[in-house]
């Protein structure tokens, strides 16, 4: 009988990096390819119908390209021997490994040897199929986790150090030549992302600084990166030519590394035979303070942050939302007031009204106009030296703003704002 042989040959980078000087020539591609050659040639029976390489890939995992085109191959019917350099090159994981060996070669008539294992299963004898091969199986996957534990270890350490071990750094920064686990200022994208903190300052949505954004031709972070040649992958991206959306814009609004902060391990895998992965809860983050160069001032970070938790959504994406959007309660049921324009002869007249009154659940209409509330809050704001309202100063002091009615005519105020941790109102 004439076998068509597939030299099947792997390297995982774990390896390349845990063995000695010795065992990495003694495992890399080219090692293990000279030995199975020159034990083909010596039979008379064996032809090499093709070679398969998986070289930086985990042998934990089965979809590895190399593996797959093999198997492929073999349930075409055009391979009938698989001949690896030892078990663990086939893979390790001994359930797998071991259900390869044991049922899917076997059913598909396909030989299989591993040739520092001294395995071979046309010949193999009852002890070493049913015990030598799931014992040496284990070891291997054993061997597995005892890298993976390493270097998680070894991540975590250097995550507490302050040093850079992400794939790829956030929009705004890139890797210090001198040092690839630090990170500088990358002038062009650090411009595109003070723009956005200074758009949302000033009264812009996310959705509107979006497309802002797209319609000015700013590249977004992916398409960004792409074209400055990285191989770069996002799960948020659907789309090759991705525009800026209100996700990445709030995610950019939210990004802690922006005040110099290093921010890392936000996920983690279920185990290391899984690569799919699970969101930490923020308490769980490693933070260090003074990692890098700072693009945005901690006080405008808070101001932004203390603006996406207020409902400030523009009625026009071509203007920032309305100086009151956000911060304008009800002083009776607590849900915000709405803004509504009256249009008449003599001009448009801007007023507020309760949210929950304006759905017709009750309440009532707490009517007031825009410049009433203006100056009525101007003067309550003199106190601590308010010379105008704008978005800025709002947000910087006052928390809410409530309107009360005490009966249809006299309306009053109460603003509560923040003095260090102590809130108080006027």
């Amino acid at each position: 009988m004439q076998y068509q042989v597939a030299i099947y040959l792997r390297l995982s980078r774990e390896d390349k990096e845990a063995f000695t000087d010795y065992q990495k020539e003694s495992n890399s591609i080219s090692s293990q390819r000279t030995l199975i050659e020159n034990f083909i040639n010596k039979q008379e029976d064996m032809v090499i119908y093709n070679t398969y390489v998986d070289d930086g890939w985990s042998g934990v995992h089965f979809n590895r390209p190399g593996f797959l085109s093999m198997m492929k191959d073999i349930e075409e019917g055009v391979v009938n021997c698989v001949i690896v350099k030892d078990l663990s090159r086939l893979g390790r994981d001994y359930i797998e490994v071991g259900r390869l060996i044991q049922k899917t070669f076997p059913a598909f008539f396909v030989r299989f040897i591993a040739i520092n294992d001294n395995f071979d299963s046309v010949n193999a004898d009852f002890s070493k199929r049913d015990l030598m091969i799931p014992v040496k199986n284990f070891m291997n996957d054993f061997y597995c986790r005892d890298i993976s534990k390493k270097v998680r270890s070894c991540q975590k350490i250097k995550r507490e150090k302050g040093e850079f071990i992400g794939a790829f750094p956030v929009y705004g920064y890139k890797r210090d030549a001198d040092n690839r686990h630090h990170l500088v200022v990358d002038e062009e994208a650090a411009c595109i992302v003070k723009k956005i903190f200074q758009w949302k300052i000033e009264g812009y949505s996310p959705k509107a600084i979006a497309d802002k954004l797209s319609e000015a031709g700013v590249l977004s972070p992916y398409a960004y990166k792409k074209s400055k040649g990285e191989h770069y992958f996002s799960g948020f991206v659907r789309e090759e030519n991705t525009q800026w959306s209100q996700v990445t814009v709030r995610r950019i609004l939210q990004d802690e590394t922006y005040l110099g902060t290093l921010v890392q391990g936000k996920t983690g895998k279920l185990n290391f035979k899984m690569k799919k992965t699970q969101k930490k809860e923020k308490e769980e983050w490693v933070r260090v303070l003074g990692m890098h160069e700072p693009l945005i001032k901690k006080e405008d970070f808070e101001l932004v942050e203390r603006l996406l938790m207020a409902d400030c959504r523009a009625s026009n994406k071509e203007k920032p939302s309305y100086k009151f959007a956000g911060f304008l309660y009800c002083g009776d049921c607590r849900e915000q007031m709405h803004r509504r324009i009256n249009h008449n002869k003599t001009g448009d007249r801007i007023y507020y009204i309760c949210g929950t009154y304006n759905r017709g659940k009750g309440c009532s209409r707490h009517s007031i106009a825009e410049e009433v509330l203006e100056q009525k809050i101007l003067e309550q704001m003199r106190t601590i030296q308010a010379e105008k309202v704008d978005r800025k100063l709002l947000a910087t002091v006052v928390e809410k703003i409530y309107v009360y009615q005490k009966n249809k005519v006299e309306i009053i105020f109460a603003i509560t704002h923040r003095s260090g941790k102590t809130e108080r109102t006027l």
